[in-house]
């Protein structure tokens, strides 16, 4: 028989009646407020069952996660009948490096507005017959977006009209940045951080500046962020600029140089390298607008602190892409590079037909 003096944590543990699987990047308070609902336990008696804090106190549960050490894990382990290589892989926790055999806890305060807190899916959570209000984190890179239901979701802080899901069905580009983000980090896993880190410095700074006035026409890429916010209201810029941010991205993990542009690096690409790449990537419909020394892309190239006329006075392939891009032919250019290419291929199936 078990020694009553014996401390807890050295006590036979035995699983709870009902499972309860966690959600991805679900916030371990979360994941023990639903366990502790669905097998009807006193959440504060279910986490001082698994851990010990020296400090004893307990909570506030909606303004701290709790972190547990790996004894604490796989007591949790035990109770929800899940191992924990699951519970590792599926909740967004961070793990206690102080040593066993005790279980410890400790509570992590979470920021009041922190933007990566999120509800999660409506739909999610009604296939899995979740009715507890749930709490997901995303990950680096990773925009508030439901990717299977095509869905925006909302941050854990909005208590409001703000807080409802909207569907993406008019603005597919979203969640197609959001698939192109999944495979650019599966092959870019080194440089991905970087490169997403200086697109979306280059966004929100764009989105921030007065890159919309213009006399003849409106800068094009923030006309067509308005219109996108148009169907996204009371959406965060984040998302409204996600497609752009994530084709800069997929930009600087194919030619990692580009971000050296605005440096004194040797090898840096020259400005107008970066402007037509860069307008490539955007598909901007008028290229010409990022000549302007006002433009944020043209100001995070430098090109304001390049001589007058630097075009004229430096090497020929920069003066052919500035007239390039002036002449607005940027996609034309790209489209019949596409097509001789094309042709290319095809020619010697021709000959050989011959």
């Amino acid at each position: 028989m078990p020694d009553p003096r014996d401390p807890y944590w050295q006590r036979r543990l035995r699983p709870l009646p009902i499972r309860v699987r966690p959600m991805p990047r679900e916030l371990m308070i979360s994941y023990l407020r639903r366990l502790a609902n669905a097998n009807r336990v006193d959440r504060p008696l279910l986490i001082r069952h698994i851990a010990t804090d020296h400090a004893g106190h307990i909570g506030p549960f909606h303004t701290h996660d709790l972190a547990l050490n790996r004894p604490a894990l796989a007591r949790l382990a035990i109770l929800s009948g899940y191992p924990e290589t699951v519970l590792l892989a599926a909740i967004s926790t961070r793990t206690l490096k102080r040593p066993g055999p005790e279980p410890l806890r400790d509570w992590i305060p979470l920021g009041g507005t922190d933007p990566t807190l999120l509800r999660p899916c409506s739909h999610c959570t009604a296939r899995r017959g979740i009715r507890v209000p749930s709490i997901i984190q995303l990950e680096p890179g990773q925009p508030p977006v439901c990717i299977r239901h095509r869905r925006t979701l909302v941050p854990y802080h909005y208590r409001s009209d703000r807080g409802n899901e909207q569907p993406l069905g008019a603005t597919p580009e979203i969640v197609t940045a959001a698939h192109r983000y999944k495979i650019l980090r599966r092959r870019h896993q080194d440089t991905i951080g970087e490169a997403f880190a200086a697109a979306a410095g280059i966004t929100r700074f764009w989105g921030r500046g007065r890159a919309g006035f213009y006399r003849d026409k409106p800068e094009q890429i923030s006309a067509r962020w308005n219109t996108r916010a148009e169907h996204l209201p009371d959406v965060p810029d984040t998302v409204i600029r996600y497609p752009e941010t994530v084709a800069l991205t997929s930009l600087f993990t194919s030619t990692p140089a580009l971000m050296l542009t605005p440096t004194e690096d040797r090898d840096a690409p020259s400005a107008m390298q970066f402007l037509l790449a860069a307008a490539r990537c955007l598909e901007h419909p008028a290229p010409e607008q990022l000549l302007r020394p006002a433009h944020p892309l043209s100001r995070w190239a430098g090109t304001t602190d390049m001589p007058a006329w630097f075009w004229r006075n430096i090497n020929e392939p920069d003066r052919t892409i500035y007239q390039t891009l002036a002449q607005g032919s940027t996609r034309l250019h790209h489209q019949t590079e596409k097509r001789s290419d094309s042709v290319r291929r095809r020619r010697p199936e021709a000959s050989h037909r011959i």
